[in-house]
């Protein structure tokens, strides 16, 4: 788990902040990724937005944002990822995404509010 996080936060630029590797009991536990790899601008996100076993099978619910509409970006390369943990399971793991544009994220954030 200490080499997936480094490689998770490796991209951090020095001195920003880093949060500490969570602890894990990998006999209860498990850590599900999504990732985009690299991206040319800011304009990119992915989020695990949940999960859950349907028919035999653990489906992760992600919502990924690929938008160059998007005001506020900077061009430079970014590698968006999300980590979650899990019960641990036997179980084959879907991933179920969806694409949201920049305004629909935008609107979603909003309304949380």
């Amino acid at each position: 788990m200490s080499n997936f996080w480094k490689q998770l936060t490796a991209r951090v630029p020095p001195g920003g902040w880093v949060p500490p590797p969570p602890e894990i009991d990998f006999s209860k536990e498990m850590v599900v990724v999504a990732a985009m790899g690299s991206r040319p601008s800011s304009g990119y996100w992915i989020i695990i937005d949940g999960a859950c076993e349907v028919d035999g099978q653990v489906e992760v619910f992600v919502s990924s944002v690929e938008d160059a509409r998007c005001s506020g970006q900077f061009p430079v390369v970014t590698y968006p990822a999300d980590a979650v943990r899990i019960p641990r399971t036997d179980l084959p793991i879907v991933f179920r995404e969806t694409r949201v544009s920049c305004t629909e994220w935008r609107d979603q954030l909003l309304r949380l509010k």
